[in-house]
């Protein structure tokens, strides 16, 4: 899915259309942070799941292997969900601040860059809510935003290339 998200992504997202409508809440830096701490809201309410849900209370010398435990004993506790939520958002932040990075590296307006960043985080709130209740019914949803999410950070990642390109013609 994530390369057909890459290759494919202008014609996924009619993003021309969708930028106009979109406003921009955040500064691209501060989409940025935001993004981590959408990435780290997941694990720190495990913690207080994980502390409540086990007999020695949170074991922060093994994290880990109790997590393992944790997850193997309920696969579909809150704990588990939580942890994958976390695990999930861990996979794509890289990708969205990567394509922040370009974006700003490669002078596109600051404004346009905040459109981005808050569809992004729009997206990603929404899929990390999907991501903890999810269903069978709700599956084709989370997939479609997760496929949104990568080929938004494609798109900028393309606007940034063809911007430096232009520059470097000039």
């Amino acid at each position: 899915m994530s390369i057909f998200a890459t290759i494919f992504s202008a014609y996924v997202i009619p993003q021309e259309i969708l930028m106009d409508q979109i406003p921009s809440f955040f500064d691209p830096i501060l989409a940025m942070v935001h993004s981590t701490t959408l990435v780290y809201l997941p694990m720190f309410l495990r913690i207080f799941v994980q502390r409540g849900g086990t007999v020695k209370g949170y074991d922060n010398v093994n994290p880990r292997v109790q997590i393992a435990r944790l997850v193997d004993a309920a696969p579909n506790s809150a704990f588990s969900r939580l942890h994958a939520t976390h695990q999930n958002g861990l996979e794509i932040n890289s990708l969205f601040l990567a394509a922040m990075s370009c974006g700003l590296f490669s002078g596109i307006d600051r404004t346009r860059l905040g459109k981005y960043g808050t569809l992004f985080l729009a997206l990603r709130s929404l899929y990390s809510v999907i991501y903890f209740y999810q269903g069978k019914a709700l599956s084709a949803l989370r997939s479609i935003l997760f496929l949104w999410s990568m080929a938004l950070c494609a798109n900028l990642m393309k606007e940034s290339a063809r911007k430096i390109k232009g520059k470097d013609n000039n």
